[in-house]
């Protein structure tokens, strides 16, 4: 079999590369800025064009490819099978015990807990990540002879055709969303919340974050729950959050299963450690082994990530693009005892016109903000809706340091002031992270 992945530079069509070589397959792929090369068992192309499918046996798209590229019609128009990405996980799901991790929040960091995890229980688990993880040398991929964990991205419809033996729910948010959905990145509320339903009803068993109030308005009595505040049936009891990590007791029916310490601060990535420890336990890891992980976590790339110190301020970068996820890094970042200065890149355009008021309210959490253009993702400009929107919605509140500039490059020239007991963080998921790494002397991160 010889598959043909278009996008293939992105993290999960490359991820699913390493997988299907691995499985025997000869992969091959393009994408539009890519340097042309081999990379491990597969070619890669630069640019599309209908003359990379001679000798291919089927066609792998990304979500972010249109049906006008020349290699999907001239697929099209030769009778080979077109596969989204998804469909293809979903034939890997079907070879193997499978467990999936999803939800609009926190699912890579849940997804890398769960990976350690595996890992360091001897599972030797196939994985499929969003994320570059640190525990595979950031990498997001691995082949193995046990489970397969993947990372299931919950706004692409398609997510609906996996059958795993147990998915997990980590919370629902209208992210990714729009009125009337949208051709390739955008869905409709009611697209997304049906594919999430058929996604449960594909699966074995279902866990979800039982504190979330769309996810049990959803799935009810049918699934397992965990949380720490409430009846669940895994929950953290006695959090305590500490300037840059947090604990809690961890419990299943009642019964006390261990101390946890989690190295990475703030609420939200103790519900992802508790996330990730509800999943493996019901999966029949010891949750010893489990405790043992977790308290040795190394991170992933561009979710706390610290990338250093410059001037002796502390640097760190996160991937978070919208308000609940704003506020969450925000919330952890407090925690420091440090003095806040953000960066924020807004994300795409129509989220940013849906969403730049809650945005400011987010963001009002920091000590100073700056802001830069919107990282439009190839989206089209709409007039009036810019990183102005958010700037002005801020001093509005009563912000008394807002700062407005444009580019990565023209942000990092505004810290020269930076001194000990400061928090340099960036946010958003673009390019932000470029300033961090300027400052740091252009050091990759």
């Amino acid at each position: 079999m010889h598959s043909h992945l278009l996008g293939i530079s992105g993290i999960g069509m490359s991820g699913l590369a390493k997988l299907l070589a691995a499985r025997g397959e000869r992969v091959s792929g393009c994408d539009r800025n890519a340097d042309p090369l081999v990379a491990g068992a597969w070619e890669i192309r630069s640019g599309h064009h209908p003359d990379h499918l001679a000798g291919v046996d089927r066609l792998i798209v990304s979500s972010a490819i249109a049906e006008s590229e020349p290699e999907v019609l001239a697929a099209r128009a030769a009778g080979l099978p077109v596969l989204h990405r998804l469909e293809a996980v979903a034939e890997l799901a079907g070879e193997r015990p499978s467990l999936g991790i999803t939800g609009s929040a926190g699912k890579t960091t849940t997804a890398a807990m769960a990976a350690t995890i595996l890992l360091r229980a001897g599972q030797d688990p196939c994985l499929l990540v969003g994320g570059r993880l640190a525990e595979l040398a950031g990498d997001n991929a691995r082949s193995g002879s046990g489970p397969l964990l993947l990372e299931v991205d919950e706004s692409d419809p398609r997510c609906a055709a996996l059958k795993l033996d147990l998915a997990l729910f980590t919370n629902l948010e209208h992210d990714h969303i729009a009125s009337q959905g949208g051709p390739n990145y955008y869905r409709s509320a009611g697209e997304q919340e049906q594919a999430l339903e058929q996604l449960a009803q594909g699966s074995r068993v279902v866990l979800i974050n039982g504190e979330d109030p769309a996810l049990t308005r959803l799935f009810g009595s049918q699934a397992l729950r965990f949380g720490f505040q409430g009846e669940q049936d895994y929950a953290g009891r006695e959090l305590t959050l500490h300037p840059m990590a947090s604990s809690f007791r961890f419990e299943r029916a009642g019964c006390s299963l261990g101390e946890i310490e989690v190295p990475l601060p703030g609420r939200h990535n103790a519900m992802n450690a508790l996330a990730a420890l509800a999943l493996t336990a019901t999966w029949g890891v010891d949750p010893e082994l489990a405790r043992a992980a977790l308290a040795g976590f190394p991170g992933t790339e561009r979710r706390w990530q610290r990338l250093g110190s410059f001037q002796g301020a502390l640097v760190l970068d996160d991937y978070a693009h919208n308000p609940a996820k704003v506020a969450a890094v925000l919330a952890a970042a407090r925690q420091s005892g440090l003095r806040v200065r953000a960066i924020f890149q807004p994300h795409r355009v129509l989220r940013t016109a849906t969403s730049w008021k809650q945005l400011a309210a987010a963001l009002m959490a920091a000590d100073e903000i700056t802001l830069l253009d919107i990282y439009a993702a190839g989206e089209a400009e709409v007039p009036g809706v810019s990183s102005d929107l958010i700037a002005g919605e801020l001093k509005r509140l009563g912000h008394p340091q807002v700062r407005r500039t444009g580019r990565p490059e023209q942000a990092a020239q505004l810290f020269g002031d930076a001194r000990p007991g400061e928090l340099l963080l960036t946010i958003g998921a673009g390019d932000v992270v470029r300033v961090g790494q300027l400052l740091l002397g252009g050091a990759a991160c």
